[in-house]
């Protein structure tokens, strides 16, 4: 299948702003005694390759107090381009908190279909948001989708059938608990029913690509007419964004940093195999 619409993404993920060095990241230690840091030197970056478009999915604060917040949307809006985020487990730890992101980011933080309006995309592209709830059952932690929204999703891409549909979530859609447990990760798990929602949007699209983050590790997976590609976080080694080119035949991915290499080598790393495998870092995807 060709892709034809060109489109040039930025990824960044679980910036954690609030959080300082002290509380330690999820894999490794965090890179600074103060996340903002790392956001404003990743921005800075981001700029510099100037994508049409950023991705945030999730965690971009430790609570989503109306400090961390404004702090947050300071940064993300020295961005040249437009950005959509997405809330993690640590921007909706209560329903206040949930409440207090949505209203900070507006329509930037929008579940569900983007309409095309909203969102200036490449004819034949479309922009799916899930939201999305985390909880442990038994001993795997799982997040939970908002089945009415994707409902709704569904109905509408029925209807819009696009060439190529991307998917910004904070969870996986495709478990990674055989690849995290092979490589001495820790796991947070991932969305509950995600293979079945994968299915049904594949039925709907020429090819869909999924961005995700809260595992805090490279990770690459692919099919025929599917893509997930997971970012690391960029509080911790080795604080790393993606870049997404799209279009022709092919999607391209991408590892790159903004932060210097004395911040990004700490003395103690707890798991250095989150920069993840050649494959997981640089990737050429060709839908059949």
């Amino acid at each position: 299948m060709d892709i034809r619409p060109s489109l040039r993404l930025a990824i960044m993920n679980d910036l954690h702003v609030g959080s300082g060095g002290s509380v330690g990241g999820f894999q490794n230690p965090f890179l600074t005694g103060d996340a903002r840091q790392t956001v404003a030197a990743t921005v800075a970056a981001i700029n510099r390759q100037q994508p049409e478009l950023v991705l945030i999915p999730g965690d971009l604060t430790s609570n989503a107090s109306e400090a961390e917040l404004g702090e947050v949307l300071g940064y993300l809006n020295e961005l040249h381009c437009p950005f959509v985020v997405c809330k993690g487990n640590h921007d909706r730890e209560s329903p206040e908190a949930s409440q207090r992101f949505d209203a900070a980011f507006g329509k930037r933080a929008q579940a569900g279909l983007i309409r095309r309006e909203e969102l200036t995309l490449p004819e034949g592209v479309a922009l799916l948001v899930l939201e999305s709830s985390w909880k442990h059952e038994g001993l795997s932690p799982l997040a939970t989708l908002d089945e009415g929204l994707v409902e709704q999703a569904l109905d509408e891409l029925d209807s819009q059938r696009p060439q190529l549909l991307l998917v910004l979530t904070h969870y996986p859609l495709k478990s990674q608990a055989q690849y995290a447990a092979d490589q001495g990760l820790k796991y947070g798990g991932h969305v509950r029913g995600g293979d079945v929602l994968l299915n049904e949007l594949q039925k709907r699209a020429g090819a869909v690509v999924c961005f995700c983050g809260h595992n805090h590790y490279h990770h690459i997976m692919a099919g025929d007419t599917w893509l997930q590609c997971a970012i690391a976080a960029i509080v911790e080694f080795p604080s790393e964004y993606r870049l997404a080119t799209i279009g022709g035949d092919d999607v391209t991915i991408s590892t790159h940093t903004g932060v210097k290499d004395s911040v990004r080598r700490p003395a103690s790393l707890g798991c250095p195999q989150v920069v993840g495998r050649p494959e997981d870092r640089e990737f050429i995807w060709r839908p059949a």
